[in-house]
């Protein structure tokens, strides 16, 4: 009778624990995500680039984006990184709790660089899109040479000149320059060398040729693209990232979720 009832028990603690690993399994937890996008104002961003109160453009686009962990480290510092990441990337990812507050990006081929853990804040770099030919590369503008020079205002501000986003380019025609909205005009290779991309004022200036420019083309606003036309070959276009101590805008990863939505990432 002892004997029975021994191999009852062990039948019955067999039983409960395969019925635990069948419900209880780990790849059946939920995994929430919160989606990147949702921590950086579109509303700050604006009031960066423009100060007209009916522009309601979003401007998230004309900025890459450093994710920073709270130790500091950057996928800058990864081997698998060394970049930072375009708005179409950064709004496909999520920051994870669950998984030491990492970020995750995954529907997309990233290197492991871009996994952060303990993700605390992303920094944003406001960018050109410069393009020749079949070559294009992000321009981060802090990354480039800046200088002073007089703005519309007969202030000094910082500048960048405008020929630095050819310099890889031997010879070319003519520079078409794309706002956000789609607006365009064209340069040839004087005007490039002359001219000047106020940092702050998100504005040109041609100072040795003001005076004999229309101004629907000496101030053109909001640069999003460069793109060089009429090149012999296509270059190789690279661009040094702008220094970290140079952020133009900076979103902490906010602490407390709860007015944040999240998704299910097991689904």
């Amino acid at each position: 009778m002892k004997k029975l009832t021994y191999l009852i028990f062990i039948a019955l603690l067999l039983f409960g624990l395969f019925a635990c690993s069948e419900d209880d399994k780990p790849t059946d937890a939920r995994i929430l995500g919160y989606s990147l996008d949702q921590f950086i104002d579109a509303n700050t961003v604006r009031a960066k680039i423009t100060s007209d109160p009916e522009d309601m453009e979003d401007y998230r686009a004309l900025f890459n984006y450093e994710l920073v962990a709270s130790d500091g480290f950057t996928p800058r510092q990864g081997q698998t990184g060394g970049y930072d990441l375009p708005w179409s990337i950064l709004q496909q990812g999520y920051y994870v709790p669950s998984d030491n507050h990492s970020t995750w990006f995954p529907n997309l081929n990233l290197g492991g660089a871009f996994k952060v853990k303990n993700a605390e804040s992303i920094r944003l770099y406001r960018k050109v899109v410069v393009s020749c030919g079949a070559s294009s590369a992000d321009c981060e503008l802090r990354g480039l040479t800046v200088e002073e020079v007089e703005n519309w205002g007969g202030e000094m501000e910082p500048a960048i000149r405008l020929n630095q986003f050819v310099s890889a380019v031997a010879s070319y025609d003519s520079v078409r320059f794309t706002a956000p909205d789609g607006y365009v005009k064209y340069y040839n290779p004087k005007q490039i060398q002359d001219g000047y991309y106020l940092l702050n004022s998100e504005v040109t200036t041609f100072p040795g040729l003001n005076s004999s420019m229309p101004g629907s083309l000496k101030k053109f606003k909001k640069l999003a693209s460069v793109d060089v036309m009429g090149a012999a070959a296509d270059p190789t276009l690279s661009f040094a990232l702008s220094p970290q101590d140079k952020t133009d805008l900076s979103f902490p990863i906010p602490t407390d979720l709860g007015g944040f939505q999240s998704t299910d990432l097991t689904k």
